[in-house]
């Protein structure tokens, strides 16, 4: 009797499950796709990431723009959030809320805010450097900086209106 029904299940083709090789089939082909579709939502939070921060360092550069029309030369540094050479040569600032650059811009109505990075990651900054006057009260030459993603801290950095050549003869005409 068992015999038959078995015979029988055969015959008819009626099955009331899925075999184990089936269902792994199944999670593999599953995993797989959603694998790819989180490896594209982060390639795209990582470009929405990119994209905020080439226009904030644009927006930056429109008041520092703004600034020059009015005055002439560039925001005078400090270098007390970043590095100013001994005789004021070329400075490198930190773009925040306490910057120096940061409240000149924002008192002088350049700016509403100095724009946050996307992340809160304490490698995550902006970055004015300015060179090419007498002393840190009358450069000339100014360049923005911000690491993108995906990039080491080292080195990758994204210039808006400057010509790195010559940020890079200045510095290397000591």
């Amino acid at each position: 009797m068992l015999l038959l029904a078995i015979g029988r299940r055969m015959v008819t083709g009626a099955r009331r499950g899925l075999t184990l090789i089936e269902l792994l089939i199944i999670m593999a082909i599953i995993s797989m796709v959603a694998a790819l579709i989180l490896a594209g939502v982060s390639r795209m939070k990582t470009k929405s990431r990119n994209v905020q921060r080439i226009g904030d360092l644009t927006t930056i550069q429109q008041a520092l723009e703004k600034y020059v029309d009015e005055h002439n030369y560039l925001p005078p540094t400090t270098g007390t959030s970043g590095s100013c050479e001994t005789n004021g040569a070329y400075c490198r600032e930190q773009l925040d809320l306490n910057s120096p650059i940061a409240k000149i811009l924002i008192e002088g109505n350049y700016l509403d805010k100095i724009p946050s990075p996307p992340t809160f990651s304490s490698s995550d900054h902006y970055y004015f450097s300015e060179w090419g006057g007498s002393t840190n009260e009358n450069h000339i030459h100014y360049a923005l900086e911000s690491h993108l993603e995906p990039g080491r801290i080292n080195g990758d950095f994204s210039p808006v209106g400057v010509d790195v050549s010559k940020l890079n003869s200045c510095l290397n005409a000591k």
